[in-house]
């Protein structure tokens, strides 16, 4: 490719024209409000992991709730090694380890 052009996905772009988005769905009413939220796509699981009052897994792409893992409620951080399939949750001065099968 010449250095002014940019190859994403399968398509040839000019690098000064950002990427276009299109929106495919929207889920109103996904979080409850005045929560922090942190989202995870695991691709490779066709999972999204959230965290808001709890740790939940959510079946993609319909988002339809797969498990929430109740001793997670309060938590502030996880990680997730997707090459073992751990799930490390940060609770209360506590570390809870989970591993998805």
């Amino acid at each position: 490719l010449p250095s002014d052009r940019l190859a994403v996905g399968g398509t040839t772009l000019s690098r000064d024209e950002p990427p276009s988005y299109v929106l495919e769905r929207t889920f109103p009413g996904f979080f409850r409000k005045g929560t922090s939220v942190s989202l995870l796509s695991l691709g490779s699981r066709n999972l999204l992991l959230s965290l808001s009052d709890a740790v939940a897994f959510h079946r993609l792409p319909s988002l339809e709730a797969a498990v929430s893992l109740s001793k997670t409620k309060g938590a502030s951080s996880y990680d997730w090694d997707d090459r073992r399939g751990f799930l490390c949750v940060g609770r209360q001065r506590k570390v809870i380890i989970y591993r998805h099968e």
